[in-house]
């Protein structure tokens, strides 16, 4: 996950350089703002899906290699922390609105539209 995070952080850059902005000064300092939430968000993301992870990861390794922990009990905390390791692909969507202004200013873009859609509606049918 990290390698393919870097790996998209090296083509954003590549692809600047390959097109020759404009003007160039507030161009950098944009191309600098997108990379910073980039990175922001790629470490956030790593560090919630190991954080997720990891207890399923322990939980597996316990159960395959002491087999006598291989009880009801042990059974129940997998699937407790398999639930767990699945609340990470619910957050993930949160992580992006919460640590890149881009998301958070399209997730506005989103509620005010509906919102203007709402009005609309009402004022055009007449019911409020």
């Amino acid at each position: 996950m990290m390698i393919f995070g870097i790996l998209t952080i090296y083509n954003v850059r590549d692809r600047i350089r390959r097109v020759a902005p404009i003007n160039q000064r507030n161009s950098h300092h944009h191309r600098r703002h997108t990379e910073g939430q980039l990175v922001r968000m790629l470490i956030v993301q790593v560090t919630a899906y190991v954080f997720f992870s990891i207890p399923t990861g322990v939980t597996n390794i316990l159960t395959t290699f002491i087999p006598s922990m291989n009880t009801n009990y042990m059974i129940n905390i997998q699937g407790i922390t398999l639930l767990w390791q699945q609340g990470f692909y619910i957050l993930s969507t949160f992580l992006y609105v919460l640590s890149g202004s881009v998301y958070r200013e399209e997730f506005k873009k989103i509620f005010k539209f509906n919102y203007y859609r709402e009005q609309l509606l009402q004022r055009f049918t007449g019911r409020y």
